[in-house]
């Protein structure tokens, strides 16, 4: 069926980024006697009429979201050889903020912040940076740097998109908090104010 089909060649797809590091193969590749460059079109294809799923009339959610798990490229205009590479690394960047976020309970490192190698807090200043230009017409919707489905990636972990408005992620969580505010309330009460030193 198609169903069966289209996950066969989805795996094929992953076995194929994980010997080349990238899921944009080019016309001649031929991968365990299948044109996967012939199937990553049709995926964009599909995708920009709005049906991933060809049983339904709209885009299945998870097929969609299958392909994003493996950083699918879904505009294909303009991706060269590096751009596949900047994909590549910037997936490796979302994860490694995702890892940064469960050691430091937030997603907004300091600029000058390098974790595990990585200059995490300036490709966190350059999201945002990027999210700017979006927001004022200067980038396209479409763009791989600054997409749909990487914003959606962002904002699913939290993150902060203007660093001046009050970072939610440095609110402390369950009791914690709890065990916060009583310490915030002690101090009121001992020294008429709400500033800690």
């Amino acid at each position: 069926t198609n169903g069966t089909r289209w996950y066969y060649m989805y795996q094929l797809l992953k076995d194929y980024q994980s010997e080349h590091g990238h899921v944009s193969p080019s016309t001649k590749d031929v991968y365990k006697d299948q044109n996967l460059r012939s199937w990553v079109e049709i995926q964009r294809s599909n995708y920009q009429q709005g049906q991933l799923d060809p049983t339904s009339q709209r885009m299945s959610d998870q097929r969609r979201a299958l392909l994003d798990d493996i950083g699918f490229v879904w505009d294909s205009e303009g991706h060269a050889e590096d751009s596949i590479e900047e994909g590549a690394k910037w997936v490796s960047m979302y994860q490694l903020l995702q890892e940064y976020e469960s050691e430091h309970t937030n997603v907004s490192p300091p600029r000058a912040v390098v974790y595990k190698g990585q200059k995490l807090g300036s490709w966190v200043e350059k999201q945002r940076s990027s999210y700017k230009l979006r927001q004022n017409g200067h980038v396209d919707a479409t763009s791989a740097w600054i997409s749909d489905e990487r914003l959606a990636l962002l904002n699913a972990i939290g993150f902060v998109w203007d660093a001046e408005e009050p970072a939610k992620q440095f609110i402390p969580k369950g009791s914690e908090w709890n065990s916060m505010y009583q310490l915030l309330r002690d101090h009121q009460s001992e020294h008429n104010n709400v500033s800690p030193p």
